[in-house]
């Protein structure tokens, strides 16, 4: 516990710091670091598993997707040729193998895409809308606000989940997936995120009561991306990801819940907040 408190106290204000980096370029940068080692996590678990993905192919198409993807812009229509391509190319690569096994393989090439690139991306997308808040004397980017709101609240049902499901948790919530988590750690995961997004809310001045839906969501779909991650990890026979970071994992043990916020977040904010910004 103390190695993953103290990773957090070094990592968190690192992290916070290029968020509100003006420009939100340090944060893209950060976002496109974490996809890459995901992804590179993914296939060497993929390939632990018996699948054999093609992770030289799926990786450069990351590479064209994030820069495609990296603010809401019309050069987001050439992440469709950009999959086209990598869906013809490993099918057709498929082929030259021995042992063909185009949906697995293949599958597990695509799936690495989409769980960790597609998904992560939303929070350069998210960085990246216009305009500006004011919070007390403090005045920062839009896009810097509402990443930092969606990782507070996450982190809030992390924590919330892990000491309260530790210290107090009796019944399981998931054991054939994730034997250690509690229903008990779940719901004050859940009352976490609710009241931080409901605290920040407020601050940000979004009209309630969408701070608090907002915290209610990320509660519920973070929790879920974390049961996510786990069912990929039993199925491949894996603890973690990897061991990059000292008592989390890797970097996909560290965001699977984000992965799912953020797509969440990003079009909660831009369909239903649409007036708010502007």
């Amino acid at each position: 516990m103390l190695t993953r408190i103290i990773t957090a106290i070094v990592g968190i204000p690192i992290v916070l710091a290029l968020v509100f980096w003006p420009g939100g370029l340090p944060f893209m940068l950060l976002i496109g670091v974490a996809v890459i080692v995901g992804m590179i996590e993914f296939y060497r678990a993929a390939r632990r598993g018996g699948f054999r993905p093609n992770r030289m192919l799926g990786v450069v198409a990351a590479g064209l997707v994030l820069y495609f993807g990296r603010k809401v812009s019309p050069d987001m229509i050439y992440i469709g040729p950009t999959l086209v391509g990598l869906v013809l190319i490993c099918l057709a690569y498929e082929l030259l193998r021995d042992n063909r096994k185009p949906l697995a393989n293949v599958g597990s090439t695509l799936l690495g895409l989409g769980y960790v690139c597609w998904l992560l991306m939303h929070f350069t997308l998210l960085r990246g809308i216009d305009g500006s808040v004011t919070v007390g004397r403090w005045t920062a980017e839009t896009g810097a606000w509402l990443v930092m709101f969606a990782l507070l609240c996450t982190w809030a049902l992390d924590s919330g989940a892990y000491f309260v499901g530790k210290f107090y948790g009796r019944k399981k919530l998931a054991p054939t997936i994730s034997p250690n988590k509690t229903v008990e750690g779940s719901v004050a995961g859940l009352a976490c995120s609710i009241i931080i997004g409901a605290v920040l809310g407020a601050a940000l001045g979004i009209p309630q009561p969408h701070g608090l839906v907002l915290g209610a969501l990320i509660g519920i779909i973070g929790q879920i991306g974390d049961l996510a991650g786990s069912a990929i990890k039993r199925e491949v026979g894996v603890k973690d990801f990897s061991n990059l970071l000292p008592g989390h994992g890797g970097v996909l043990d560290r965001v699977d819940s984000l992965l799912f916020v953020a797509p969440v977040v990003f079009y909660y904010v831009t369909i239903a907040l649409k007036g708010w910004m502007g």
